[in-house]
């Protein structure tokens, strides 16, 4: 090896350290605006920069942790997940299942509104012609709660639609008279079924 080729090896070695600790420690993904997509009733994306109408939409379409998408309608409304007093026989979650549930979200909506559940009739109704859900992963509303200065950014563009605010509810039961919901300072908690939270429209989107 020639002494003029040291400079030149210690660059290699440098390269191929810096290979390394980037292949180890990953920078974290950065999410943009560009990432949440308004879908339109034609099933065509609108452009970055459109002004819509809330008629003219089918939501906006935000990414998940585990992959998956989810299309939510930008109308809200707050109101309490049941009546005063009712009683709810579904499944108890604690906050781990509440993130790995994997279970048709359609259900627990169907159950509440059986029960006369305001929120779920809200969820239901609000777009006619598109079967909303109360949201029952807790990653749904993890990924809202991520991008919600994004979000509104994209709400102030379309003409009717709402901003998006919490705490807001799920439709995952917590305890025999407490379901689960997203707080304003993005922490996950319990509260009283008979509560006035956020009622979010989604549905996952494929």
């Amino acid at each position: 090896m020639n002494i003029e080729e040291i400079p030149q090896i210690i660059t290699a070695i440098q390269d191929d350290i810096k290979m390394l600790k980037s292949a180890i420690n990953p920078k974290p993904e950065t999410h943009t605006d560009s990432e949440l997509k308004v879908l339109l009733k034609d099933n065509t994306i609108a452009d970055d920069d459109a002004e819509m109408k809330l008629e003219d939409i089918k939501g906006i379409i935000v990414p998940l942790l585990n992959g998956k998408r989810v299309l939510v309608y930008p109308k809200f409304k707050e109101c309490p997940l049941l009546p005063e007093g009712t009683r709810w026989s579904g499944k108890q979650m604690n906050e781990c299942d509440t993130l790995y549930n994997d279970s048709d979200e359609r259900k627990e909506t169907d159950d509440l509104l059986a029960l006369g559940s305001e929120a779920a009739k809200f969820v239901r109704s609000v777009c006619p012609g598109t079967e909303f859900n109360l949201p029952h992963n807790m990653l749904i509303l993890a990924a809202l709660y991520h991008f919600w200065e994004q979000f509104n950014e994209i709400v102030a563009r379309i003409d009717g639609a709402s901003e998006l605010a919490f705490p807001a509810w799920s439709s995952a039961m917590g305890s025999s008279d407490v379901a689960w919901l997203c707080s304003y300072g993005g922490n996950f908690g319990g509260i009283s079924f008979y509560g006035s939270l956020l009622c979010v429209p989604c549905v996952l989107y494929k």
